[in-house]
């Protein structure tokens, strides 16, 4: 009988464990809304997020059992459930463990039947098996893994967290670096040759960064939450908004109306189109028609500070193509930054150099104010174009970009979070793995109607491969422009109430073969160059990706 009841109560426990981990996602679900996708995938994403990175191991040796922290940030015990003649006793407790750490517990006659973090994440213990480091550990949680961009600070980390070659992600020097890879174009995006030391800025004191109070001219902008901002926010730490931005046009004069203040210097947009990046940005951000001097003509805007933006309707943050070149607008800015690169479009003679790397390219943050950093692959800069004229052509600049090597973004983590650690997932042992991505798309072939008219070439933009420790590839998953440019608008005119694309939500299943180890990654290409058709310049991001690996 007493067992009996023992087993009642330990079920009611284990329900009310249960009850507490849904409760706690459908409280966090209010919190965060997007646009683009529901409130329950966004605070899904980040409960997965939570839960995946809060991985202790707990393991009993008789009457001890040692707590230790292999997950990425430092989590906190707060139950212990115990178990002694049938008798169930829950024990509030407070261990902090950060990552790496670990804690030794005297169980004395009680066996410990699970422990809960503060979090409500449940563990269960493993009983005196250590995994060797050819076997992978029987995992005492669910198998559900985040992969988030919100750590990486300058684009070149993606080396050390995706294992992207050096030379495809570095600042984009010219002599000093020949071997930069991954891009070309009519004329490459470098740091201005002989002008590299103050074409960069890069300080842990903030410097100025602002435009004249009219704002400047621009094709292409993207502004978003900066990735450290979203981790410190993720963190707890509740402080003022940091944005990143990245802004992208032709040479609109070649008298430099059109500049930026950054630090000590001027910086005229001249050139042959330019692209100038900022990042941990505080101050004010203004999207305006025609004058930013004038507060009638702000349509949207952004700010660290409360109370700055009025009563303007829309955020700043997100996606604003063809600005001036199309629809009049003019962006302003004022703030403080830390971090700033200016790069100007410069013949192959002229740099010494055939190619760039990705880095001017790329933008990281969250652009949709979700709480989740985004990836995204932007060769878009001024202008649309159609199947009788050069996309991205304005004036007399043709600013076509297009990819000569794809950037592969190896998922090392879901491999090392299965305790391998070179990232690869061990096929005798699991079936396969799903991932979930939520993914966007823009381009500049116009109009919509007729862009297969213009884009008759099929060819993919982004993909999901496997690959193996012999160099060989296996594709999961293309998509290519045929299929994905249906799931946005080139130009919009209604900045408030319009969008130019959604985010697709897509659950991919990627098998493993039954021997040797494998490595799951996604890919980036433009694989369109210049001339009056099949030249697309794209817009190619990846907001989230969960990754649950199945036994054999």
């Amino acid at each position: 009988m007493r067992r009996a009841v023992s087993s009642l109560l330990l079920g009611f426990l284990i329900s009310v464990v249960l009850l507490s981990v849904f409760m706690f996602m459908f409280i966090d679900i209010q919190r965060y809304r997007s646009i683009y996708i529901s409130s329950y995938m966004n605070n899904m994403a980040r409960y997965i997020d939570r839960y995946s990175d809060t991985n202790i191991d707990v393991i009993v040796y008789g009457s001890t059992a040692n707590l230790t922290n292999i997950g990425l940030r430092e989590t906190v015990v707060e139950y212990l459930v115990l178990e002694k003649n049938s008798y169930i006793q829950i024990n509030r407790t407070y261990i902090a463990l950060k990552p790496g750490y670990f804690k030794t517990l005297d169980l004395g006659q009680w066996n410990l039947i699970c422990i809960v973090t503060s979090d409500g994440i449940t563990v269960y213990p493993r009983h005196g098996i250590r995994p060797s480091s050819t076997s992978p550990p029987p995992l005492q949680q669910m198998n559900i893994m985040s992969i988030t961009f919100s750590n990486i600070v300058y684009i070149d980390d993606l080396s050390k967290e995706f294992g992207v070659p050096p030379n495809m992600v570095l600042t984009a020097y010219t002599r000093d670096r020949r071997n930069l890879t991954g891009m070309t174009g009519s004329r490459l995006l470098l740091l201005p040759p002989g002008q590299e030391e103050n074409s960069i800025w890069n300080s842990s004191t903030p410097f100025t960064v602002s435009t004249d109070d009219k704002g400047i001219r621009f094709g292409v902008a993207v502004i978003g939450y900066d990735p450290t901002w979203v981790a410190k926010n993720d963190n707890g730490m509740k402080i003022s908004p940091q944005f990143r931005i990245m802004i992208a046009g032709p040479s609109f004069t070649q008298g430099g109306a059109d500049k930026v203040s950054i630090g000590n210097r001027e910086r005229p947009l001249t050139g042959q189109g330019f692209r100038l990046v900022i990042n941990n940005f505080t101050g004010v951000i203004k999207i305006c028609r025609d004058d930013c001097s004038k507060d009638s003509n702000v349509i949207a805007c952004s700010s660290s500070s409360p109370g700055r933006c009025g009563n303007v309707a829309r955020n700043a943050t997100g996606f604003w193509y063809y600005g001036s070149t199309d629809s009049n607008l003019r962006l302003y800015i004022s703030g403080l930054a830390t971090y700033a690169a200016y790069y100007e479009r410069i013949s192959s003679g002229q740099a010494g150099v055939g190619e760039t790397s990705y880095n001017p390219y790329l933008f990281i943050g969250d652009v949709d104010g979700n709480g989740l950093a985004d990836i995204v692959f932007v060769t878009e800069d001024a202008y649309y174009g159609s199947y009788d004229s050069i996309d991205d052509y304005y004036g007399n600049d043709d600013l076509s970009d297009w990819s000569t090597v794809p950037l592969r973004l190896t998922l090392f983590q879901v491999g090392r979070r299965l305790r391998y650690g070179d990232g690869s997932i061990d096929g005798s042992v699991y079936s396969g793995v799903y991932l979930l991505m939520n993914i966007f798309f823009h381009d500049n072939s116009y109009p919509d109607e007729q862009q297969l008219q213009d884009i008759g070439r099929t060819d993919w933009v982004l993909r999901v491969i496997l690959y193996d420790s012999s160099g060989n590839t296996y594709i999961v998953r293309e998509y290519r422009y045929q299929e994905i440019c249906n799931y946005h608008k080139t130009r919009i005119t209604d900045f408030v109430n319009d969008n130019y694309f959604v985010k697709i939500s897509q659950s991919i299943y990627v098998p493993l073969p039954p021997s040797g180890r494998y490595w799951v990654a996604i890919e980036f290409q433009d694989p369109y160059g210049s001339g009056r058709t099949n030249d697309a310049d794209v817009t190619v991001g990846v907001e989230f990706i969960g990754a649950i690996a199945l036994y054999r």
